[in-house]
């Protein structure tokens, strides 16, 4: 290699920025966005929670191709600390600004801290309070606020009638299935594929609209 060609690689790797490490500045239930300060603010056994910050992932956003899920998604990977263990958490959305995982159903409940490595760089150590139950509504802007995404369980998902909206609105005697997540853990390997969702037994839950218990 020519003294010249040595010269410009070395200017390219003085010039070049290092890699900045991620920073987690926040976590949220990854439907409704609920700050934890605030009553259901917590962070369920089993749900999708949002991380933001910087340097969280790649950009654009990756997703995951298809089951089994990962670990480990397009060099992000993210640990959860909690009761003096640490469990693997499950990268389910991951981009720059804002990356998504799923706590496992294992972590238990109480104060825990959640990081996050993308490309070999691990972020700061972030705060967390992990919860029984918490459920959160996915919303029509994708922003934790407003419509929420309610889909009409006896119509195809490309019949334009499908989701819920005011063009589309439901009516008395209707079956809607609700988008969300937190609604408590569940027993298996979240990673291998979809699970027994049921969780009648396990917990109370209840449906108001319009005042009536659905």
């Amino acid at each position: 290699m020519s003294r010249m060609a040595v010269l410009c690689s070395m200017l390219v790797l003085l010039v070049s920025p290092a890699l900045a490490a991620p920073q987690i500045n926040g976590a949220t239930n990854a439907a409704s966005f609920l700050p934890p300060a605030l009553p259901n603010g917590g962070l369920a056994q089993g749900s999708l929670v949002t991380l933001f910050g910087s340097n969280l992932g790649p950009d654009p956003f990756v997703t995951p191709s298809g089951w089994p899920l990962e670990y480990e998604l397009a060099g992000v990977s993210a640990k959860i600390t909690a009761g003096g263990q640490t469990f693997d958490a499950i990268p389910i959305v991951v981009w720059d600004k804002q990356t998504t995982i799923l706590i496992p159903s294992s972590v238990p409940v109480g104060q825990a801290q959640v990081q996050l490595t993308y490309n070999g760089q691990t972020s700061n150590s972030f705060p967390i309070r992990v919860v029984a139950n918490a459920f959160g509504i996915f919303a029509l802007n994708q922003a934790g606020s407003g419509p929420g995404i309610f889909t009409n369980a006896l119509l195809p998902a490309n019949d334009p009638a499908w989701v819920n909206t005011l063009t589309t609105s439901a009516a008395p005697g209707d079956w809607y299935d609700i988008w969300g997540t937190g609604l408590g853990p569940v027993s298996g390997d979240e990673a291998a594929g979809p699970l027994p969702g049921d969780l009648r037994n396990q917990i109370n839950v209840q449906v108001i609209v319009g005042g009536r218990q659905a």
